[in-house]
């Protein structure tokens, strides 16, 4: 049924934010082939699997062939007016795989377009796209643009107890004063990013955060902490790539080159 669809979704969104990658593979294939039956007159279902299927692959290291694939028929879709009842949680899926390729100009415009495009999951998946724009103006130099996406994701997770998107808050705003040079306050980010992640267990994002606290930390000529807070990333790096069950898929997430930034 077209809910099993939702519950597939919403599950295998879950073990992505996890680190699970096999089982939100697994999870999207399956909501997916469940889809395709409401194809030719609910094909949002279709462009909901797709677009979150394409960026689990991304951020595992998977066949990259395929995932961009999965996302060039999702954005097709997300042209159709019935197929783009999801592209609120759709482009910010694919507005983040953007970013992590390089392709800054795409992700700007889909990060954009999700903020106001009325559709499922606009105001749920919000602050995906404002830390997106966040991130996108961080890179143009734009640090108070940045500032503003930052406090207005904030306010939205809050408001409204987005308890998951808490931690990425956070480290959006540690990225932002890292970049800004002021390293201790990004490390406080830091580690408030992780321990709220901790909660939840979301790898990806606990990664993110030491990663980029061992970062701050070497900004700062405090080798011995950075080293620590290195070797946790490492260890916890490994401890993903052990939840995968094919050996091939956890050699190529083991060598996928750095750490995408979290969305």
């Amino acid at each position: 049924s077209i809910m099993v669809v939702f519950g597939l979704w919403g599950a295998g969104w879950g073990y992505w934010q996890r680190g699970e990658y096999n089982a939100a593979v697994d999870t999207l294939q399956t909501a997916l082939r469940a889809a395709e039956p409401f194809a030719e007159f609910m094909p949002f279902l279709i462009t909901m699997a797709k677009a979150p299927l394409g960026s689990v692959m991304i951020d595992a290291g998977m066949d990259r062939a395929h995932a961009l694939a999965l996302h060039k028929d999702a954005l097709e879709l997300t042209s159709n007016p019935i197929a783009g009842m999801v592209n609120g949680a759709a482009w910010a899926d694919i507005g983040w795989c953007a970013v992590n390729l390089g392709d800054i100009a795409l992700a700007e415009k889909l990060f954009a377009g999700a903020l106001d495009y009325p559709s499922f999951f606009r105001l749920v998946m919000k602050p995906r796209s404002l830390l997106g724009l966040a991130h996108i103006a961080q890179i143009h130099g734009e640090f108070e643009t940045a500032q503003t996406y930052i406090e207005q994701a904030r306010a939205l997770v809050n408001e409204a107890a987005m308890l998951p998107y808490q931690p990425l808050v956070s480290l959006a705003d540690g990225k932002l004063h890292a970049a800004r040079g002021e390293h201790a306050r990004a490390l406080e980010l830091f580690a408030d990013a992780e321990a709220r992640a901790l909660t939840m267990n979301l790898r990806p994002t606990i990664l993110q955060a030491r990663v980029d606290a061992a970062t701050s930390l070497d900004a700062l000529s405090r080798a011995p902490e950075a080293n620590e807070k290195r070797a946790q990333a490492h260890a916890l790096r490994d401890e993903i790539a052990n939840l995968f069950s094919d050996r091939a898929a956890r050699d190529a997430y083991l060598q996928k080159d750095g750490d995408s930034p979290r969305d």
